[in-house]
């Protein structure tokens, strides 16, 4: 593997193909819940409370996660692992986990219903800058 990879929706891609469409509730309303997460020395910091908040903030705004904490953990977890090894060991890593509403539907119509009831999930990743601190 020579590219980071992100997860989008249920499969593990390329960071370069993990993309939103239009018609996410996400970009049209800004409808997400967004949670970041850093590591040192290529473990996550706090990875338990950061994914407690995120799901709170889900519960608050009505958002039903379409998959497990534990299972989003092991997600996380499971990203840095695959793209720290990119990485030289001094580099770490910002960890971005976002869910949105999911489709708008006036954009698509009672026939992508289902679609539209479902989340958006995205977990990436991206070198941190320390340069930029």
């Amino acid at each position: 593997m020579t590219e980071p990879q992100a997860y989008l929706n249920g499969a593990v891609i390329p960071f370069s193909e993990a993309k939103l469409a239009v018609t996410d509730l996400g970009i049209v309303y800004g409808a997400a819940v967004t949670e970041m997460v850093r590591t040192f020395a290529h473990r996550l910091f706090m990875l338990e409370e950061h994914l407690d908040r995120l799901f709170d903030a889900l519960e608050y705004v009505c958002i039903e996660p379409p998959l497990a904490k534990s299972e989003l953990k092991q997600i996380c977890e499971r990203l840095v692992e695959q793209n720290a090894a990119l990485l030289p060991p001094e580099q770490d890593l910002g960890l971005t986990v976002f869910i949105t509403a999911g489709h708008n539907l006036p954009y698509l119509g009672l026939s992508e219903l289902e679609t539209c009831r479902t989340p958006t999930v995205c977990v990436h990743t991206f070198p941190l800058a320390f340069e930029l601190w």
